[in-house]
């Protein structure tokens, strides 16, 4: 097998090709995109992993509800963990449909052999958010054979009733 040699502005011809080639193609086209990848990534990654961390070490110290002590002994506690979980959720929730598309399209560029960059990527998907966030949930489906038969089970069956 030739190995694939992707440049910036290539284009991949498009034909059939083994596992191997797709698998070949598919780490050479990340590898030499990986600086635009990680970037459009970070964009939406970066905040929520920070934000995430500082939840995190707040509940490590236990932070959540013992506060500080104020002049008059009420309580100066600071904003409950549970809350920058649910907000961080949420974040997670709007943003990251977005991210995804814009990950899809800028590679989908690269094989067109057309250049992008972050910010032309979330241009360009910024008005498909609708359809990527029902795409990444219907992506969380589980599969319809173990749903039903998951909903099939007696227990759950005398649960609903």
């Amino acid at each position: 097998m030739v190995p694939t040699t992707i440049s910036s502005t290539a284009t991949i011809e498009l034909r059939p090709r083994s596992v191997g080639e797709l698998l070949d193609l598919t780490f050479t086209l990340y590898r030499h995109n990986i600086k635009l990848l990680a970037s459009i990534a970070a964009l939406v990654a970066g905040p929520i992993l920070v934000l995430t961390l500082i939840s995190n070490l707040a509940n490590t110290l236990d932070l959540n509800g013992t506060g500080i002590p104020g002049r008059n002994g009420d309580d100066l506690s600071l904003i409950p963990m549970p809350s920058i979980t649910l907000v961080l959720m949420v974040i997670a929730g709007i943003v990251w449909p977005w991210m995804d598309g814009a990950l899809t399209f800028s590679v989908i560029e690269r094989v067109l052999g057309r250049m992008s960059n972050w910010h032309n990527a979330y241009r360009a998907t910024r008005h498909q958010w609708a359809g990527l966030w029902i795409a990444n949930i219907l992506r969380l489906e589980p599969d319809v054979a173990e749903r039903d038969k998951a909903l099939s089970d007696p227990q759950l069956t005398d649960l609903l009733r």
